[in-house]
This record gives structure tokens, sequence and C-alpha cells, in this order.
């Protein structure tokens, strides 16, 4: 075909069959090989393709046409109505595309698309905006400034500003802890916890008090990495909180930060309240505390125990782990995540070089044969 003719009427006669074909494989192989060329007829071909393609497939590989055809302002506007394409993989490219132009308005319509419900599109606009404020930080304090209210444009300019993660970003997460919905002054707790915790934490503590329980759970949380004598009481003083899940995440904070407090709560979990008692048994398996037969008993166990130490990850130490500690609290982990997982660590690990951990491996194969 490129022998017998000059590529523009290879072009052209692609671009018709891009166009016209009523077979959707057709369409993509033709948008394929008008991308070698690219020329203007191409261009025009896209924004055809853009505007009247009934296949989302199609438009999200005209766009790609597009892009090749042409990157300057008016390619720009064009990319930026597809934001509003009906299809996610459209919109979601769109998003991705402007995140790399450095043209007039792409800031603007990725910020009038933060008005959105859908979660995985303004994953992608957060990504796009963040590439364009680390470029110009001075500009992006100033769009951001300019926000109108809204709650689910101030939740994507929270996510956005939890990606960027520059000082004066922080300055503007700050003040949506004050903001008036709850949702929003959560969000801005959990983007706050992406930032160094030493910074931010008296802000955090702050937000342990504040009256809505999901500002207080995720407070909770954001605190936990940093083991302060401080932290870890202001922690603690959650698990008297008036909200279950507060207190629950309270507990979980605590093992994480192997404080104390949790060790024994642990010795005392059959006094302790029910929402809180999986917890403290998924927390007495890890240290060794609680046999882990006793622990799954309670069938809320494993998804706490799961949260601390994924079923994968527990798995993964027992085959490849040097110290024989973790191994033992991994093996110990999957006895109650996974009963399979377990067969499998408790036949490797019944050959160990720790004789301790080689006998409990044998003795818990041996309970399980009929």
């Amino acid at each position: 075909m490129f022998l017998g003719g000059s590529l523009f009427a290879v072009e052209k006669e692609m671009c018709e069959r891009a166009r016209e074909s009523l077979l959707e494989e057709e369409r993509l192989q033709a948008l394929s090989i008008c991308e070698v060329v690219a020329t203007g007829q191409s261009y025009t071909t896209a924004l055809s393709i853009l505007r009247n393609d009934p296949s989302a497939e199609v438009r999200a590989r005209a766009l790609d046409l597009l892009l090749k055809a042409r990157s300057d302002a008016e390619a720009g506007r064009v990319v930026a109505t597809m934001l509003v394409d009906p299809h996610p993989k459209v919109r979601y490219k769109a998003a991705r595309a402007l995140g790399r132009m450095n043209v007039p308005g792409a800031v603007e319509a990725l910020l009038r698309a933060l008005d959105t419900s859908d979660r995985g599109f303004r994953e992608e606009l957060t990504t796009a905006l963040s590439a364009h404020l680390l470029r110009d930080p001075k500009r992006g304090e100033e769009i951001l400034g300019a926000i109108p209210p809204g709650k689910t444009r101030k939740l994507g300019v929270i996510w956005l500003l939890g990606k960027t993660r520059k000082e004066g970003m922080m300055r503007e997460l700050l003040r949506y802890l004050d903001d008036e919905d709850g949702d929003v002054r959560a969000a801005a707790v959990g983007a706050l916890a992406k930032y160094r915790v030493g910074l931010i934490a008296k802000h955090l503590r702050k937000s342990l008090a504040d009256p809505n329980p999901r500002v207080r759970a995720a407070a909770v949380n954001a605190l936990s990495p940093v083991q302060t004598v401080e932290n870890e009481s202001e922690i603690a003083g959650m698990l008297s909180d008036p909200d279950a899940y507060v207190r629950q995440r309270a507990a979980m904070a605590l093992l994480r930060m192997g404080s104390a407090t949790a060790t024994a709560r642990i010795r005392e979990t059959a006094e302790e309240p029910p929402e809180l008692r999986p917890i403290w048994l998924a927390g007495g398996v890890l240290l060794g505390e609680i046999l882990p037969r006793v622990a799954a008993a309670n069938p809320d166990t494993a998804r706490f125990l799961g949260e601390l130490v994924p079923e994968r990850e527990a798995a993964a130490i027992v085959g490849e782990s040097a110290d024989p500690a973790q191994r033992k609290r991994a093996f110990r982990a999957l006895q109650v995540l996974s009963t399979e997982r377990a067969r499998r660590a408790a036949e490797s690990l019944s050959s160990d070089p720790d004789p301790a951990l080689r006998e409990e491996a044998r003795d818990w194969l041996e309970r399980r044969d009929p």
C-alpha cells in the first residue's frame, strides 16, 4: 500500500475508512495507520470522530491521533471538551492528555471538571492538575484561591493538594480543616496525612475533637504513623470516644504504634467491649499473647488482622524473611487469615532452621490432619 502511492493518498484513504467503516476494528486499524502520517487531514478526521463516532474505543484512539497531529492551544480546547464524554475511558484519557499540555485553559478545564462524583475520574483530574501545579506553583496557588464553592469540587482540590505535597499547598489544606462540611474536613485530614506529620501534628490533634466522627477517625489514622508520647496519649484517649468506629480506629492505631496501652488491653480482651474485642484478638496473635485458633473463633478477627498484616504479605514473609520471629508472626497470622496458605506455610516451615518454629509448624499440621 505504501509503495503503490503517496503517503498523502494513503492517509486520505485511511481517514475515509476511519470515518465511514461500519466495523469498529477497521476504524481502529485505519486510525493506527493515520498516526504514522498525522497531517492536517488526520486532525480533521479525529475531530469528526470525536464528535460523531458511537464507539468509545474509537473516540479514545481518535484522541491519540488528534494529539499526534497537533498539540497547540486549539488541540487543547478540543481535548478539554472530551472531559464531558459519556464514556470514562475517553474522559480519563482526556484528563491525562491535558495534564501533559502546557496550553492556555488546560488548568481551568481540569478544575471545572472536578465537580464530579466519579472517583476514578477525580483521581485522573487531580493527577493532571498536580503536574501543572508542580510546573508553576505560584500560578497554582492563585487558581486554587479562585475556585468557587461546591462540595465535590472542594473534595477534588483536596485530593490534588494531597498529591502535590508542597508546603505552600499545605496552607490551603489547613484552611479546609475549618470547612462547614464534615466530609470536606475529613478529606483534608486524610490529605494532610501525606505530608510530614511532624509539621501538622498540632492541627491533626485539634481534629480529634471535631464534632464529626469521620473527621475524628481520619485524624486518628493520620497520627498513627508517628509514635510520640503525646500522640499515643491522645489516641489512647480516643478509646472512649462515643463513636464505635472511632474507637476501632484508635485501637488499630495503638497496635501499629506498639503501644503499652494496646498490650494491656490485649491481656484483658474478655472484658473489652464487643467492637474492640476482635482488634485486640488480632493484636494478641501478632504479639504471641493469644493463640490463633482462639482468635479465629471471633469471625471479625480476620478482617482487622488482614489490615495489620495483609494475607499476601504474610505469605511472602514466611517464605523470604531471614528473621525467625517475623516468620513466626506471619505464620500465626495466616492461621487466622487463610487455612490453605497456613497449610502451605506450615509445610515449608516444618523444615525451618529454627527449632521452635519447626516444631510449631509440625504441631499445626498434625492438628489439621484427620
